[in-house]
């Protein structure tokens, strides 16, 4: 049924519209993609900094005593 609705609307010209569609759409998700990678990279810096954060207030700690 969704293949001949898609013969039709390709009978009257819609098709390029949907690979423009389909091809901004990939353009977006690969920007996503990078975003998503560049916040993992931040994820991993944050995570890298609260631990140097937590030795120093344990030193902290320690000296505090």
């Amino acid at each position: 049924m969704f293949s001949d609705r898609f013969s039709f609307c390709e009978s009257w010209g819609y098709k390029p519209k949907y690979e423009e569609f389909a091809l901004k759409y990939e353009k977006f998700a690969l920007k996503y993609e990078e975003f998503a990678l560049k916040y993992e990279e931040f994820a991993l810096k944050y995570e890298k900094f609260a631990v140097n954060y937590e030795k120093i207030a344990l030193n902290y700690e320690k000296f505090a005593s």
